[in-house]
C-alpha cells in the first residue's frame, strides 16, 4: 500500500490474493458486500483531506469508481448487480441520513422516514442518524439500523418492504445499534449496546422478536460485529471489553467471541 491506494486481499480456493484498482485511488474502504462470488460493492470513507466518499464495484477483474450526492457514506448492501442499496453518514454534517439504490441504471435517492422532520410516527425524534449498518434480502427487502453509539435519544429500525422505507418500532431506548445481519435460516439479528447495561443482541424469526444476553455480559462490554454461520441457527458475536486499571477504565480492550446456539 501507498500514501494514495489501499490493497484489498480477497480469500478463494484457501488462498488469498491482492485485489488493487490499476484505474482509480481510493480512502480506506469502511464497508464491504459481496452478493457472488465475482460481485462485490465497497464504500470508502472520506479523506482527512475532504476527498468526499465513493463506492467500488468490483465485478471479478474490472473495477468502477461511483461518486454520489452525499459527502460521507457509511454502509453498503446487495443481493445482486441490479440491487445494492447504500447510506450517508451523517456524523461530518447535520444532514439527515439519505439512502440511496442502485439498479443497474443508475443511483436513485429513496425517501425514509426518518428524512422528514416531525414526521408520524416521529422516527423516535431523529433528523440524523451516525453510522448505520444495512443489510438486504435475496427476495429484495431490507433493513437499516442506528446509530451506532447510544446518546440520549431512541435508536432508529427501518425496514424496506419492495415498496417503501418503514419504520418499526421495538421500544428500545438509549442504546446504540451496531450491526444488522440475516440469514434465511435463523432470520434478521440486531446487535444492542445500551447506555447502561449489558449488550445483547435481537432476533425476529418467524414474525417473532427474541432477546438474547450474553454469560458474564457487563456494561463495559460493546459489541463490534454479528455473523450468522449460514444455513443454521446459530450466531457468532464478537464482543469487545475495556479493562480496568484500578477503578479506571484502561485503553486496553479484550476482545471476546461467543457463539449462540438457539
Amino acid at each position: 500500500m501507498d500514501d494514495n491506494t489501499e490493497d484489498l486481499w480477497r480469500l478463494s480456493h484457501g488462498s488469498w490474493t491482492r485485489q488493487r484498482s490499476r484505474s482509480a485511488t481510493w480512502n480506506p474502504v469502511i464497508d464491504i458486500a459481496a452478493d457472488s462470488r465475482d460481485n462485490a460493492w465497497f464504500v470508502t470513507s472520506v479523506d482527512p483531506d475532504g476527498e468526499d466518499s465513493t463506492v467500488l464495484h468490483h465485478s471479478g477483474k474490472v473495477w468502477r469508481q461511483s461518486t454520489l450526492p452525499v459527502r460521507s457514506l457509511a454502509a453498503v448492501a446487495a443481493t445482486g448487480p441490479d440491487d445494492v442499496w447504500v447510506v450517508s453518514d451523517t456524523q461530518m454534517s447535520n444532514e439527515v441520513a439519505i439512502m440511496l439504490h442502485w439498479n443497474a441504471a443508475g443511483w436513485q435517492k429513496v425517501d425514509h422516514p426518518c428524512m422528514v422532520e416531525l414526521a408520524r410516527p416521529s422516527c423516535r425524534g431523529r433528523r440524523y442518524l451516525e453510522q448505520m449498518s444495512l443489510v438486504a434480502q435475496q427476495d429484495g427487502q431490507a433493513w437499516a439500523v442506528g446509530p451506532a453509539w447510544a446518546d440520549g435519544g431512541s435508536p432508529a429500525v427501518l425496514h424496506w418492504d419492495r415498496t417503501r422505507w418503514r419504520q418499526v418500532d421495538l421500544n428500545v431506548v438509549q442504546t446504540a445499534l451496531t450491526a444488522v445481519r440475516i440469514d434465511p435460516a435463523s432470520g434478521l439479528w440486531i446487535a444492542a449496546n445500551p447506555a447502561s447495561g449489558a449488550p445483547y443482541v435481537l432476533n425476529l424469526r418467524d414474525g417473532r422478536w427474541t432477546k438474547s444476553t450474553f454469560p458474564g455480559g457487563s456494561p463495559a462490554d460493546r459489541i463490534i460485529d454479528i455473523a450468522p454461520a449460514p444455513g443454521t441457527t446459530r450466531l457468532w458475536v464478537h464482543t469487545e471489553r475495556h479493562d480496568l486499571a484500578g477503578h479506571q477504565r484502561s485503553d486496553r480492550r479484550t476482545s471476546l467471541i461467543y457463539e449462540l446456539v438457539q
